[in-house]
C-alpha cells in the first residue's frame, strides 16, 4: 500500500537533511519498504513508497504544490483526475482556494501540500472522506507528516505519551471522528481541513457535512431512488477500477447492495465473495448470502469462524495506529480472511461498511422529529408518524406523545444526539468522571458541531458516518497488505445521502427503505425484505473464556486502570461473575485489552 513521509521547515535553518537520510535508511532496514525521494528543496522534502496498484501516487502540479493519493473527477464516468496544473484547472492561486475547487469538482483519497521556500510558509489540505491519513508530529523543530503513525515510532529520541482523554472519547463516542489522536505528541490534519503553517498553525474546515445536509433535495421517491442507485454504482466502479481481482465480504443488506453495484461493471471471473459463519443460530446467514451470490452469478467462499485462530499475541506485532481501534475485530482472524485472500490472489477487499448509518438504520422516532423541524406540510405528517411508529416499534399514540415531549423539551441538537451514541456494554466499565458526554463532545471534529435547532435524526446520521473510514494502516505481520475499499463512504455518495430527508429513508416504516427500493430489481426478494442481523455468537465468548486469566492479569494492573479509564472494582467483579454475563460485555473486555496493548506498545516505542 502507498505510504508517504513529508518533512517541512518553518524557519531559516531549513531541513536537517543528514538526519532525514539517516531516518529513511533506518526505516528501510526496519520495515523493508523502498522509499523514494520525490522532491526536496530547502524547506520541504517528500518521500513515498512509489506508485501502487491502486493508483495512489505523488504528483507535482506546479512548483511547490503536490497531491499525494488518488483524485477522481466528478465529471461523467468518474475518471481518475489528471491535470498538469492545479492553478490552470481551478482558475485560482493558493491551496486554500484550490482546495475549495477540488472539494466541489473532484473526490478521492488524497492529501495536498504547498510550500513557498521564500517565506517559510507551507500549507496542507486533506480530502473530506479522510481516505488517506495525514498524521503530524514536531520533531527536532521540523514538521513531519505521514500516512502511517507507526513510522513516527522510529524517529530517533522521540518520546510518546498517551492522550487518555482521547481514549475515553473513543470508548464513549466510537466511530465518530475526533479532533485529537490517542497520542499527546501526534496530531492530524483532519478530513476536509486546510492548515496554514507559519509561525503558528491556522486551521480551516472547508467541507462541512452539516452545511451539505442543509441543501436538502426535494425529490420524489422514484427520482431519489434513481439518483441513489446511479451514484453508488458509479462510485463503486470508480473506486474498484484499478483492481483486477476483488474479494467482497458478503453478509447483510448493505453488502448485498454493494455486490449488485460491483456486478454492474465487473466480469464474474474478477470477483469472488466470502461469507463467514458460526455454529450458533444467529451466526449463520448463508441462506441469504447464497441467494445473493446465485442471483448475480458470483462464486461464494464459505468459511467457518474458528476461535482457535484468534491469537491475542498478534496484537503485539500489528501495525500501530495513532489512536486505539474503534472495534476489536475477532472475525478477520477467526475467518482467516487474509489467508483466503492470498490463496485467491485478490488485489483488494470490498465492504458494505457504513451502510447502517449512511443509508439510515438508526433507531428511534428521529425522522418524524426531522419532518416537523423542517416545517414540512402538515398534510404529510400522519403518514410520517405512521412510518416512524412502525420503524421505532412504538404505538402511534406513544410516537405522538414522544414527538410532543421532544418538541416541548427543546434540547439542543448536539448534546441530545451524542447522548444516544455511547455503547451501553462499555459504560459500566468506565470511570464516571471520564465518561462525561459534555466534556468529550469537545474532542470531536469541529465540523461535527451542529446548530442548536438542527434536525436530530439527520445529525445522528452525520455524526456516525461523516469522516468515517476503515483504518488505512491496519496490517498484520507476515501478511500481504491488501487495500480495503468502502464505496458507501465515498464523498459523492455520503453527500447525496446527507441531502436526502431522513423520513424518506424510512418510508413505510422500514429501515434503509430508499436503498431497498432503489435496488429492488437487483436483489433477491429475501434480501430486499430482510431485517435481521447476524451475530457471531460463541466466537468472542470462546476467545474470552480461553484467555480469561491473561486478560484479567493485564487489565487489572494496566495503564487503563492506572490512568482512570477503567473502573477497577467493577472490572474485578466482572471477572468473578463473567460466566453469567453477556457476550457484549465479554467482547468489550477484548476491546479494552486491545487498547491496553496499543498504549503499552507506544510508551515502549518512546523508550527506545
Amino acid at each position: 500500500m502507498f505510504r508517504y513521509l513529508v518533512f517541512a521547515s518553518r524557519d531559516n535553518a531549513g531541513l536537517p537533511f543528514s538526519n532525514i537520510i539517516d531516518y529513511i535508511e533506518y526505516l528501510k532496514d526496519d520495515h523493508g519498504y523502498t522509499w523514494t525521494n520525490v522532491y526536496s528543496d530547502r524547506t520541504i522534502s517528500i518521500w513515498d513508497t512509489g506508485p501502487s496498484a491502486d493508483y495512489f501516487r505523488t504528483s507535482m502540479f506546479e512548483p511547490g504544490t503536490f497531491i499525494l493519493g488518488r483524485v477522481i473527477s466528478r465529471a461523467s464516468g468518474y475518471a481518475d483526475w489528471r491535470a498538469t496544473s492545479l492553478r490552470d484547472s481551478s482558475g485560482t492561486v493558493g491551496l486554500r482556494d484550490q482546495g475549495e475547487w477540488l472539494f466541489k469538482n473532484t473526490w478521492g483519497a488524497y492529501v495536498a501540500f504547498s510550500s513557498n521556500p521564500e517565506n517559510q510558509i507551507f500549507s496542507v489540505l486533506r480530502d473530506p472522506s479522510g481516505g488517506l491519513p495525514c498524521h503530524h508530529i514536531r520533531w527536532r523543530n521540523i514538521d513531519v507528516f505521514s500516512s502511517n503513525a507507526q513510522l513516527f515510532a522510529s524517529l530517533p529520541q522521540q518520546k510518546f505519551s498517551i492522550n487518555f482523554d482521547s481514549v475515553a472519547a473513543a470508548a464513549v463516542l466510537p466511530n465518530i471522528c475526533k479532533a485529537e489522536t490517542g497520542l499527546a505528541e501526534v496530531g492530524m490534519v483532519l478530513p476536509g481541513e486546510y492548515s496554514l503553517f507559519g509561525e503558528t498553525r491556522c486551521r480551516e474546515y472547508l467541507w462541512n457535512p452539516v452545511s451539505v445536509a442543509q441543501k436538502r433535495l426535494a425529490l420524489g421517491l422514484e427520482e431519489s431512488a434513481a439518483l441513489l442507485r446511479e451514484t453508488l454504482i458509479n462510485v463503486t466502479e470508480a473506486l474498484t477500477r484499478p483492481y483486477s481481482k476483488l474479494m467482497h465480504n458478503l453478509g447483510g443488506l448493505d453488502s448485498s447492495i454493494l455486490l449488485a453495484c460491483l456486478r454492474e461493471s465487473r466480469h464474474p471471473s474478477s470477483l469472488k465473495c466470502v461469507t463467514h459463519f458460526s455454529d450458533s443460530f444467529r451466526g449463520d446467514e448463508r441462506h441469504y448470502t447464497r441467494a445473493m451470490a446465485a442471483h448475480v452469478s458470483t462464486d461464494l467462499i464459505e468459511t467457518r469462524l474458528d476461535p482457535s485462530r484468534v491469537d491475542l499475541g498478534m496484537l503485539n506485532q500489528q501495525e500501530l495506529g495513532a489512536s486505539p481501534s474503534s472495534v476489536f475485530d475477532c472475525l478477520q482472524m477467526a475467518g482467516d480472511l487474509h489467508g483466503i485472500a492470498q490463496v485467491h490472489q485478490v488485489d483488494a477487499l470490498t465492504y458494505g461498511f457504513g451502510g447502517d448509518s449512511v443509508l439510515y438504520h438508526l433507531p428511534g422516532i428521529y425522522p418524524v422529529l426531522d419532518y416537523v423541524a423542517c416545517r414540512e406540510p402538515l398534510t404529510g405528517l400522519p403518514r410520517v408518524i405512521l412510518d416512524a411508529a412502525q420503524y421505532g416499534r412504538r404505538s402511534v399514540a406513544r410516537t405522538v406523545f414522544g414527538l410532543i415531549s421532544e418538541r416541548r423539551g427543546q434540547v439542543a441538537c448536539g448534546p441530545y444526539v451524542l447522548n444516544l451514541i455511547p455503547p451501553m456494554p462499555r459504560m459500566p466499565f468506565l470511570e464516571p468522571e471520564m465518561a462525561s458526554i459534555d466534556y468529550l463532545a469537545q474532542k470531536l471534529h469541529p465540523a461535527l458541531s451542529p446548530p442548536c435547532n438542527f434536525p436530530k435524526g439527520k445529525y445522528l446520521q452525520i455524526a456516525t458516518s461523516a469522516f468515517l473510514n476503515i483504518d488505512y494502516h491496519l496490517s498484520m505481520p507476515d501478511q500481504r497488505e491488501i487495500p480495503r475499499v468502502c464505496p458507501l463512504l465515498a464523498q459523492p455518495f455520503i453527500e447525496l445521502c446527507f441531502r436526502l430527508p431522513t423520513w424518506r429513508q424510512i418510508n413505510g416504516g422500514i429501515d434503509r427503505s430508499l436503498a431497498r427500493f432503489a435496488f429492488r430489481d437487483r436483489l433477491p426478494e429475501a434480501i430486499v425484505g430482510r431485517t435481521s442481523k447476524s451475530i457471531p455468537e460463541g466466537v468472542y465468548d470462546q476467545v474470552f473464556d480461553r484467555e480469561r486469566k491473561h486478560l484479567k492479569e493485564v487489565l487489572l494492573d494496566g495503564l487503563l486502570v492506572d490512568n482512570g479509564i477503567l473502573n477497577r472494582p467493577y472490572l474485578e467483579d466482572f471477572f468473578t461473575k463473567a460466566d453469567r454475563l453477556s457476550l457484549a460485555s465479554k467482547s468489550t473486555i477484548l476491546q479494552f485489552y486491545d487498547w491496553e496493548i496499543w498504549a503499552s506498545r507506544w510508551i515502549a516505542a518512546g523508550l527506545r
